[in-house]
């Protein structure tokens, strides 16, 4: 089955103890990276390069091993951007993409990006860090999420297409359900 996968989830496959079921998951998984997912990692390591530049290099070379093995999502950028903005715009959602403007390195939440890019695609989302999609999908319909490590689906429901019959709600969001 294909997965869209967040950064948490590579993050954790290059580690030298994965959770367990990370290895089993990208074994028996078709992977696609979403431009979040690589805009996400590409933030860590140019993070890390600032800090130890060597780390930065032997994990990068990590990363684009497994990564040569994935496929890197192409799809409606204008759709998933349309997608993206509602989701931004919907009030109760802001916690799950506004970054921590105390953090020392502060980055903009990726979760709310991929979760556009699967409602357009159709593409279920495997992450490990889960409460930010769930909160998305809590919204907005999403195709499926799963989580390896625990092998459960937390957003049970798979649709082919996120916005088939919607109905605009009076914010200019997309209805709950």
């Amino acid at each position: 089955m294909k997965f869209l996968i967040t950064a948490c989830l590579l993050s954790e496959r290059v580690k030298p103890r994965p959770k367990p079921g990370t290895q089993e998951f990208f074994e028996r998984s078709e992977i696609a990276i979403p431009f979040a997912t690589y805009l996400t990692i590409e933030r860590g390591l140019d993070v890390l390069s600032r800090k130890d530049a060597e780390k930065e290099v032997r994990l990068r070379t990590q990363i684009e091993a497994l990564m040569a093995g994935c496929e890197i999502l192409r799809a409606d950028d204008a759709a998933i951007a349309r997608a993206l903005a509602r989701i931004l715009g919907y009030g109760p959602l802001r916690h799950t993409w506004l970054p921590n403007e105390k953090a020392k390195e502060p980055s903009y939440g990726h979760y709310p990006w991929v979760a556009a890019a699967s409602m357009i695609t159709g593409i279920p989302i495997a992450a490990l860090k889960t409460n930010d999609i769930t909160a998305v999908g809590a919204h907005f319909d999403l195709p499926g999420l799963y989580d390896p490590v625990k092998q459960q689906w937390l957003c049970a429901e798979r649709r082919a297409e996120a916005f088939p019959n919607e109905t605009p709600s009076t914010n200019g969001v997309s209805s709950s359900h």
